[in-house]
């Protein structure tokens, strides 16, 4: 199972990575939309972790971007913020679900294995 990890905080990024890898995921890193677009092009991504303050695109471009070439590919996002017009409207665009920051790794486990089981 490939998973994309997505976020412009690249400690929080390598952190989150580390983390999924000792949970046996296989993932791929991209710091931004542009590189997270690519490899979704390139690969065969199964799920989606995506910071919301990406640092090149907005939000809700990005959604409409992954949902709009990749809609069966679950998205998770992990923001800081809790439930606000921007994770409302993702969600309404197609977002499957978000969690808060900082993460709670069990609920973001759980979480993966529901939409990739």
């Amino acid at each position: 199972m490939n998973l994309l990890l997505i976020d412009g905080d690249l400690l929080f990024l390598n952190q989150l990575d580390q983390e999924l890898h000792q949970q046996h995921f296989s993932t791929i890193t991209a710091k931004n939309a542009h590189v997270a677009l690519k490899v979704l092009n390139e690969k065969k991504i199964d799920l989606i972790l995506s910071g919301t303050n990406l640092p090149d695109k907005p939000l809700m471009n990005f959604v409409c971007s992954v949902k709009g070439r990749h809609a069966d590919t679950p998205l998770i996002l992990l923001t800081h913020f809790d439930f606000d017009y921007k994770i409302k409207a993702a969600l309404l665009l197609g977002a499957n679900a978000y969690i808060e920051k900082p993460l709670n790794y069990s609920l973001l486990f759980a979480t993966i294995k529901k939409y990739v089981a």
